[in-house]
């Protein structure tokens, strides 16, 4: 079964810059989603680490989770984007990381419906 084909912005390609080792700034408020094609973008990055996550390929989901990151530093899913992080990490094998992040979700967000799902890894033994 292949993955559906992603949109051109969700590009995987290794870019030929260096990742900057600046500290992040805090976003501004033009770095915000302000229009309903910014929300798709948004959303279709979050579909698509979702669906990486389901079909098994956790290393596909931790580089959309990255991009992510880097393209929406106070996007409006940040819940859910960390909760998929959790639980590739979990699929990929990285259990107590996935372990420890999920107690601090949990901790965090205890009357999150994403706590619910994440509940499962913070007690995996």
């Amino acid at each position: 079964m292949s993955l559906p084909r992603l949109p051109p912005f969700l590009n995987l390609r290794p870019s030929k810059r260096p990742l900057s080792t600046r500290p992040r700034t805090a976003p501004s408020a033009s770095s915000t989603p302000t229009s309903a094609a910014d929300i798709r973008a948004e959303i279709a990055l979050v579909d698509a680490a979702r669906a990486a996550v389901k079909s098994g390929d956790p290393e596909r989901a931790l580089a959309l989770l990255h991009r992510y990151d880097a393209t929406y530093p106070a996007g409006a899913f940040r819940p859910e984007v960390a909760a998929l992080r959790i639980e590739s990490l979990a699929a990929d094998g990285q259990t107590d990381l996935a372990r420890t992040r999920a107690r601090d979700f949990i901790a965090a967000h205890p009357d999150s419906p994403l706590s619910t799902r994440l509940a499962r890894i913070a007690n995996a033994r």
